[in-house]
């Protein structure tokens, strides 16, 4: 093709022209697209052209944040939803509530090294205990933060504590100082130190004063030796000792938080006193913060927190009424057809695990280990599973996780890793470190649902030992014959005195 002429001139016609077949111009000839778009235009519009060209191979738009995929021009639409730059983060949040004011404590205690506690669940099919447990390790975590520091995390939704999970670099940084440091003050015993310090500033020689009680302010004469108060306080003592016992189901587990999760608005103000009749139960708000790829955020919202979590509390899990008190009936009540949800302590999340047909697993002569399959079978069978899936078979030995690092463009996500350094004023700043290639925790799709009737719960309530049946031997009168007489008699009177009124009203 010959190159255009560089006169200004000769190239009138060509900013006018917008003939696609033929033009008789001489000075400026037609060309066709090099790239096969089918397009014909003057040779001093080809470079013009290659900045809308749809078959053009151009970067993807996210490159910057680490895609490295070259896709043309009208590709890129498609691409963006596959992008493994493209990722979003899960938002969806939930609560959960103390058992009791003991408990609290109890879990700062654990966090400030004092006590211990069982971090990880031993039953994957207990999926209310798992997640609760996994909240629980994650408010210990954050427990580890100085106070000043959790304080300063909190905003208007969640002013008692901050949202959780918390940063990891705080939370190390912050276990990192607590060993680094001699000795450290539990969290609890100040808030106890700070408390009785009010309550003795506020305290006098007339606490008991039935008159300071109704009006602080007024002029009056104390009275001195008013036991009733004093037994109010010291019932109110022996109440508070009886909620701080943990039921049986919970001491068994080690657990300190409810495993009923609540589902509340992300705009409403979690304070303890609006959210409950008790207000000595703190609150604890979590989000998911799961990274994905924009494909599959949807699949994991109905999947795995309207499916699996939302209705895990009412219908999938149904637990025996009396559970607290030690009861270990439970049944799934939903459940996949094909398969079953478990708890995956490698992932901290829960996955879909498929069960197939007996005829599939009835192959026991010349059964071949997956290491000695083909690398092309390999990567034949790593194109068909999940992110869940792929992220633990790459933990398995080094062998196979070289061929799942070939398909972290095609399953993967990649986030920009960032550095926290500091300047020569000793000031905080972020910088790039690097790109982090990594798969997502997202399972594949569950199949159909199944749902089983509540008989088997009702079959364990007649013969449960944790349920006392009230059997009353002799039969009680509610009524003596007086009253039945008078209950028999009075529709008859109610109705001759509707009758006389009415009597009464045609004569005047």
């Amino acid at each position: 093709m010959e190159s255009p002429s560089t006169n200004v001139d000769d190239h009138l016609h060509c900013e006018q022209c917008y003939r696609d077949g033929y033009c008789s111009y001489e000075l400026c000839p037609l060309v066709e697209c090099q790239e096969h778009c089918g397009a014909s235009l003057h040779a001093c519009k080809v470079d013009d052209h290659f900045v809308i060209c749809q078959e053009v191979r151009v970067p993807c738009l996210n490159q910057a944040y680490g895609c490295p995929t070259w896709t043309k021009r009208g590709m890129q639409r498609k691409h963006l939803l596959t992008c493994p730059a493209n990722v979003v983060v899960c938002a969806v949040d939930w609560n959960r509530r103390v058992i009791n004011p003991s408990a609290k404590k109890t879990i700062k205690r654990i966090a400030k090294g004092f006590d211990s506690c069982a971090l990880r669940p031993t039953d994957e099919d207990d999926l209310d205990v798992c997640l609760t447990l996994l909240d629980q390790r994650e408010v210990i975590d954050s427990y580890t933060l100085p106070r000043a520091l959790r304080k300063k995390l909190t905003d208007f939704f969640n002013p008692g504590h901050p949202v959780l999970p918390v940063e990891r670099a705080k939370v190390a940084e912050s276990k990192k100082s607590a060993v680094m440091a001699e000795e450290f003050v539990d969290s609890s015993d100040e808030e106890n130190r700070e408390k009785e310090r009010l309550l003795k500033k506020k305290k006098s020689h007339f606490a008991y004063c039935y008159q300071c009680r109704i009006d602080p302010s007024s002029q009056h004469l104390h009275t001195l030796g008013n036991m009733n108060f004093q037994e109010q306080d010291e019932n109110h003592n022996a109440k508070k000792f009886a909620s701080s016992v943990l039921p049986e189901f919970y001491r068994k587990r080690q657990l300190y938080l409810n495993i009923t999760s609540e589902f509340m608005s992300a705009n409403m103000q979690k304070v303890d006193q609006q959210l409950s009749l008790r207000t000595d139960q703190a609150i604890y708000t979590f989000k998911c913060c799961l990274p994905m790829r924009r494909e599959e955020f949807s699949r994991h919202y109905s999947e795995y927190h309207n499916d699996i979590i939302q209705s895990l509390d009412r219908h999938s899990t149904i637990r025996c009424p009396l559970f607290e008190f030690g009861c270990e009936f439970k049944y799934d009540r939903l459940k996949p057809k094909d398969g079953r949800v478990r708890f995956n302590p490698f992932l901290d999340s829960c996955t879909y695990l498929p069960q197939y047909s007996k005829a599939h697993n009835e192959f026991e002569e010349g059964r071949c280990h997956i290491l000695d399959l083909p690398p092309i079978m390999l990567l034949d069978i790593l194109m068909r599973l999940d992110g869940a899936s792929l992220s633990c078979f790459s933990a398995t030995c080094k062998y196979l996780r070289t061929f799942t690092q070939q398909e972290l463009r095609q399953h993967g996500i990649v986030q920009i890793k960032w550095l926290k350094t500091y300047n020569e004023r000793q000031e905080p700043k972020w910088i790039e470190a690097g790109l982090e290639w990594s798969f997502s925790k997202c399972h594949a799709r569950i199949g159909p649902w199944t749902v089983t009737s509540s008989g088997p719960l009702s079959n364990h309530l007649q013969k449960c030992e944790f349920y006392d049946k009230v059997i009353y031997g002799d039969k009680v009168a509610m009524f003596g014959p007086e009253t039945d007489r008078a209950l028999s008699e009075r529709p008859v009177a109610q109705y001759t005195d509707i009758k006389r009124a009415y009597n009464g009203m045609k004569l005047l």
